[in-house]
């Protein structure tokens, strides 16, 4: 006759044909259920199902009671099977129409497919699965389908005989539009987005930028001067054009081969570039040696970015002999001329003590010095400074605000962070919703933690609408990422 499902979207409990899982509600998809009990609404005295979780009238959203005495009804336009109580049906819950007792059950065979479904013998020409299946089709393309079709034509419907079949068609096709309306969850973004991206990652060729500088002019008007009538900058200019693949394909090697003779004669940008060439094998053989040659050339003249990679080199010890001093030195010269980076990485060297005595001011001071610099790194940083009083008073308002400064750069931990103290209420009023969107964000960025937290909110109803389905989806893609919590919550809701 009818199974009873529980929505995914709304949580909703209905009662349909069994051919259709679509909630009569709010359009979303249903699982069949076994626990499920008939419940009258004081208000409006409708009778509803539900299974427990939600007992208020999804009509006008009244208390309810149970109701022990119940009847199955059938719509007598769009054909829905519901539950209500013995003393009346309300109308039906898709369409508001009048419905009529189910009394004499039988089976019919359908007008399109020829299969055979449940009715009640008196409606019904055609099984609520075919209903699903032509909703795209005009009532034109659907009922002179045998043009295109080998079957007879009296194995459709009359439509001189049962009008009815046009008002199915057009419930049909208003239910097909509420579905396609429907916002998107936000776990059905994130999904969307990941697959775009790696969509992306297994794509042959990137999105060519537009060339820059000097090159570029001479990709517009299709000619290309030659080098020896070039400058050192119009040749740096190419050969970042081959590096960066912007207007060309990208070809470190071809980079590499431009750069060489402008380092040589003292290019520091093109020095720097080499240095990197040959410490990360692009376009060059690795090679240690020279890849510190170059790079200290370029640092000596000056260069900020080569002063901040032989810092690099000498921190991680993977080119030369790993040496902290040194890698301070450069840094602290790279630093003094802007570079964000460096400020980062003294403020972390300070912070940890590492080839340095641990100084949490002076760490401070450079962390200060790079979110002053428009560092992502930097406001988050100092966010945990003063969240736990390192190096300045414990003061959670002040955590709060570098918090937001890095969630408002797009940093995923500040954006996760400031989530947090709105859900804590600390440094800042607690607001679920505040909360939410912060971690949505991070969620974006793929932060394991903020999906979890998101979840949390959505299984309990906080600052977003409770959705457990929401929950376990969000639960999944944390634990994908190797959140031990959220493995932990699955296992909790069963999932």
């Amino acid at each position: 006759m009818g199974g009873v499902y529980r929505c995914g979207g709304c949580d909703r409990v209905f009662m349909l044909d069994g051919y259709s899982d679509e909630c009569p509600f709010c359009g979303g998809h249903g699982r069949e259920t076994d626990d499920f009990r008939t419940m009258e609404c004081r208000n409006c005295s409708r009778s509803f199902l539900t299974d427990g979780r939600n007992d208020s009238c999804p009509y006008c959203g009244g208390w309810s009671k149970e109701a022990y005495d119940s009847k199955t009804n059938k719509c007598s336009d769009c054909g829905t099977i519901y539950q209500s109580d013995r003393w009346g049906s309300g109308g039906c819950p898709r369409c508001g129409s009048s419905c009529v007792t189910l009394i004499d059950i039988g089976t019919k065979r359908c007008g399109i497919c020829r299969k055979e479904f449940a009715s009640d013998r008196y409606h019904d020409t055609i099984c609520p699965r075919c209903t699903e299946n032509e909703e795209r089709r005009t009532e034109e393309d659907m009922f002179n389908a045998s043009e295109h079709s080998d079957r007879a034509d009296n194995d459709y419907p009359d439509l001189e005989k049962e009008p009815q079949e046009y008002q199915i068609v057009y419930e049909a096709l208003r239910r097909q539009e509420a579905v396609e309306s429907r916002p998107l969850l936000f776990s059905e973004e994130l999904q969307r987005e990941r697959r775009q991206r790696e969509q992306n990652a297994k794509s042959d060729t990137a999105d060519a930028k537009p060339a820059v500088g000097f090159f570029g002019r001479l990709l517009g008007r299709g000619k290309e001067k030659p080098l020896n009538k070039m400058t050192a900058e119009e040749i740096y200019d190419r050969a970042e054009a081959y590096y960066h693949g912007r207007g060309v394909k990208q070809d470190h090697a071809e980079a590499m081969r431009l750069y060489r003779p402008i380092a040589e004669g003292g290019h520091t940008d093109a020095q720097n570039r080499l240095g990197v060439g040959y410490l990360l094998n692009q376009g060059l053989e690795k090679n240690y040696e020279e890849a510190m040659k170059w790079l200290r050339s370029a640092a000596e003249q000056g260069n900020k970015k080569a002063q901040f990679n032989l810092g690099q080199v000498y921190l991680k010890g993977e080119a030369a002999e790993e040496n902290s001093a040194e890698a301070i030195k450069w840094f602290k010269l790279a630093a003094d001329q802007g570079v964000t980076e460096a400020q980062e990485r003294l403020g972390d060297i300070y912070h940890d003590g590492r080839g340095a005595e641990q100084d949490h001011a002076e760490a401070v001071r450079w962390f200060r010095s790079a979110a002053q610099n428009g560092s992502k790194y930097g406001p988050y940083r100092l966010g945990q400074m003063y969240e736990y009083g390192e190096g300045v008073p414990e003061d959670l308002i002040f955590a709060a605000q570098w918090y937001r400064t890095a969630a408002e750069r797009e940093h995923a931990d500040g954006q996760y962070r400031i989530g947090v103290l709105y859900v804590e209420g600390k440094g800042v009023p607690q607001n679920y919703t505040e909360a939410a969107k912060w971690f949505k964000l991070a969620a974006k960025q793929e932060h394991a933690k903020a999906l979890t937290y998101l979840g949390w909110l959505y299984d309990n109803g906080r600052g977003v609408p409770k959705d457990r389905n929401e929950a376990i989806n969000l639960f999944r893609l944390a634990a994908e990422l190797g959140d031990e919590t959220a493995e932990e919550n699955l296992k909790i809701l069963g999932a």
